[in-house]
């Protein structure tokens, strides 16, 4: 890897979330996947397990050494970072498409990047991501600001700076446009609404529920043979009660529980989605109550909140 091509924004270049990332082959899709490594150990990271990142110098040595296709940025929220993906929208002379200039023209001066494929946009702003989704497949949008990592190339975009600007409304001006369309039909209504509450909050009031046992049996690992699969499910259901539907929230305690394996992370669809992702986002969709701290106490009617499908 030539590093005199990488001219990262030094903000971003000081972060230890940096990882390697390879082109491999999904046997799913029979499309490439872009894989992620940690820079320390050669093997696998996770976007949501900070001790599989390091820093970038290490992530470039690291991708030299073992012939990576390159490295790659993890999102935080303590970075206070949210970034913007639009695939395919540069044409072959690297001119944007009508949604990339849309978003071009409301962004304040900060560092954007061409990815990988040449073909989109990376864009990076300090700010906080509204709640209601993080990507539209139609429009071909995504923003995240957490647990997700992008495939950096340093490759600046016309008059992108060495710098990571602060919002200036942009970011909820392209969600709302771009990003905030529900799926399957779902009304405004059933958007996240996320708690606020810690991890070990969480688990200490669903303990004091009536849904405690059955959420703890879960919790523990306790399945029925052949029914592993439904039984991660019926966790992510429950998680996503409490959490309010926070996906991010929701894979960090899964990954807390005995439940967890490594299945967990193998991508399942065309798309890349991991496992964990479509488990998720399918016990999100199905769980049209959560918990409201403010003005509610444990679930009166547990099996009526947590009923499958």
């Amino acid at each position: 890897m030539d590093k005199s091509q990488h001219t990262f924004p030094s903000s971003l270049a000081a972060l230890p979330n940096w990882v390697c990332w390879r082109l491999e082959p999904d046997k799913k899709s029979g499309r490439d996947a872009k894989v992620p490594y940690c820079p320390a150990t050669g093997k696998r990271a996770s976007a949501s397990n900070p001790a599989t990142w390091g820093t970038l110098a290490e992530a470039m040595t690291c991708a030299d050494k073992y012939n990576y296709s390159g490295v790659g940025f993890v999102f935080t929220r303590e970075s206070g970072i949210v970034g913007v993906d639009i695939d395919h929208c540069l044409d072959t002379q690297g001119q944007p498409n009508e949604i990339a200039a849309d978003i071009l023209s409301h962004l304040p001066p900060t560092y954007i990047e061409i990815s990988p494929s040449g073909t989109g946009l990376h864009i990076f702003l300090r700010g906080v991501l509204p709640l209601g989704g993080n990507r539209n497949a139609k429009n071909g949008v995504e923003m995240y600001n957490n647990a997700r990592y992008f495939t950096m190339t340093g490759r600046c975009f016309q008059d992108s700076i060495d710098k990571i600007e602060k919002d200036n409304g942009a970011i909820k001006l392209i969600h709302e446009k771009y990003i905030k369309t529900l799926k399957n039909g779902q009304s405004q209504s059933r958007a996240n609404q996320v708690t606020g509450l810690s991890d070990d909050e969480i688990i200490a009031r669903a303990q004091k529920s009536k849904d405690a046992a059955e959420f703890m049996a879960l919790w523990r690992g306790e399945f029925e043979d052949g029914k592993h699969s439904e039984t991660d499910y019926a966790l992510c259901r429950k998680l996503a009660f409490w959490t309010g539907r926070d996906d991010t929230q929701i894979d960090r305690l899964f990954r807390k529980s005995q439940l967890y394996r490594e299945k967990w992370d193998v991508k399942h669809n065309a798309q890349g989605e991991t496992y964990g992702q479509i488990t998720i986002r399918n016990a999100c969709a199905k769980t049209e109550k959560t918990y409201a701290p403010a003005v509610a106490s444990a679930p009166e009617s547990p099996e009526e909140i947590f009923k499958g499908p």
